[in-house]
């Protein structure tokens, strides 16, 4: 059958995928909004300021030093801008042995081209199990890869 489609049907079909980024999009900025609101709460409540290696002031609400953390640990906090390349850095999480048991990648949640302090998210997670002390590493971002760029804080945390 060569039928033709109705015009209204042609018209819902090619909307389709921009509708579709569209949700996509009111999904991100609803998700943007309430991580806002978690990390406006908990900072109510508590923050840790560590200093970098370099002297860079890095604050993180969620997890605080020696937290006990299990898979799906939201890590919260607020970097300069400048500390991230293109609204991102490295998370790293590590074993009192020092193997990487979860990395992912921390994403601003604000102008990023600054010097300001920006809000950030990252959600860990791992299959393995696993018990006693670790690390939490948040690194600066250096896509040079020039060790003279390089910079993190670490933050210890129990399984």
């Amino acid at each position: 059958m060569n039928e033709k489609l109705p015009t209204e049907l042609l018209h819902y079909i090619e909307t389709l995928p921009e509708f579709e980024i569209q949700k996509q999009i009111g999904d991100f900025n609803q998700e943007i909004k309430d991580l806002k609101q978690q990390i406006s709460d908990s900072s109510k409540n508590t923050t840790r300021e560590y200093t970098s290696l370099k002297g860079v002031k890095i604050f993180v609400y969620n997890p605080l030093t020696d937290d006990t953390i299990e898979t799906g640990v939201s890590v919260v906090g607020s970097v300069p801008g400048s500390w991230s390349f293109e609204a991102s850095f490295p998370v790293k999480l590590l074993n009192s042995q020092g193997d990487t048991v979860a990395e992912g990648t921390a994403k601003l949640l604000d102008d990023w081209m600054t010097d300001n302090q920006v809000l950030f998210a990252a959600k860990l997670e791992w299959s393995s199990k696993q018990s006693g002390g670790g690390e939490l590493i948040l690194q600066k971002d250096s896509p040079s890869g020039l060790d003279a760029n390089n910079d993190h804080i670490s933050i210890p945390i129990k399984f």
